[in-house]
């Protein structure tokens, strides 16, 4: 969608007379844009991957219940001019968010970031729009293992299918063991009594940052009701961070197979949207890109994720 289109769709819908429409940093998930007017910035997200578009429609409406508590730290949709959250063109998704003055980086106070957590997780009981709850199935199981086999077998007919064809064959017999102990942790959890609050998914790497200790959470793409491990795994260890998420919510006790749960649903829902980044319509330097970091972060020591895979299974062993 080029800019003169999304210009008329945001100008018929949310009835904006707009002085500038420029482009915002580019996300994953996302094509982004900052939007002008005389009086007022918006930003504007752009999604056209099927992967992702069901997440984010289903978060709008627990997005604007948590701005309407008065909590202010989050972004949330503008609703257009006849009330909607979001427009879709051509299975295309197009929303239109309050704009906060702040660039997104990882330069925050770790416990203002515990704190920010705990104070959304605390909302929960008060929140009374309807969100989806954790129901601890891998989204992608019916594919998943269908299509591992076929990329670990099946050379590829072009030079990036092939590297990925024989990164997946390197690593089949890791990967087969993940997954057979994400099923397994997976019936645990359902299995568990676990508590139950708002998460955001992904908090961390999803942070505007005015001042180290002023934050906010953006990028809500994927609400859920489910165990507040779902927001902590990653931090679990940092004990800043847990000390300002402790300090909101003393009474917090970590959950080890929810922990394990989330880290293995990390793993293969990224090995799954690499792949379809690296086999979609997209060109070669894009592709290329994502077969890198598939390669780093997943299997490669100096990635983030393998080595939190491989002790693991060590554990499990």
């Amino acid at each position: 969608m080029n800019q003169a289109s999304l210009k008329k769709i945001l100008t018929k819908h949310w009835s904006l007379h707009i002085t500038s429409l420029t482009d915002a940093p580019r996300q994953f998930v996302a094509k982004t844009f900052f939007v002008k007017t005389e009086n007022k910035t918006y930003f504007c997200k752009i999604i056209d991957k099927p992967l992702f578009i069901d997440g984010v429609v289903n978060s709008l409406p627990a997005l604007v219940s948590i701005h309407g508590l008065g909590y202010t730290r989050i972004n949330y949709p503008i609703p257009t001019a006849n009330n909607d959250l979001f427009i879709k063109e051509d299975g295309t998704l197009i929303v239109l968010f309050n704009f906060i003055d702040a660039p997104q980086n990882y330069d925050y106070d770790n416990a203002i970031l515990g704190k920010t957590i705990a104070e959304i997780h605390k909302l929960s009981p008060q929140i009374t729009t309807p969100i989806k709850h954790e129901q601890f199935e891998f989204k992608h199981a019916g594919m998943f293992t269908k299509k591992l086999d076929q990329l670990s077998s099946e050379v590829g007919r072009d030079e990036i299918a092939t590297d990925l064809h024989k990164l997946m064959k390197a690593n089949y017999s890791t990967i087969v063991s993940a997954y057979k102990q994400f099923q397994i942790v997976a019936k645990d959890c359902l299995n568990a009594e676990l508590d139950i609050v708002v998460t955001h998914g992904d908090a961390p790497g999803n942070v505007l940052v005015k001042s180290p200790d002023d934050i906010y959470i953006i990028d809500w793409d994927d609400i859920l009701l489910a165990p507040a491990e779902r927001d902590l795994w990653f931090m679990i260890d940092k004990q800043d961070f847990m000390d300002g998420y402790t300090r909101e919510i003393p009474e917090y006790k970590p959950n080890q197979v929810a922990l394990d749960y989330y880290l293995l649903s990390r793993y293969f829902n990224d090995m799954v949207e690499y792949w379809a980044e690296i086999l979609g319509d997209f060109n070669e330097e894009h592709k290329k890109s994502n077969l890198r970091q598939l390669n780093k972060e997943l299997f490669s020591e100096d990635g983030w994720l393998h080595p939190m895979i491989e002790e693991f299974l060590n554990r499990s062993k």
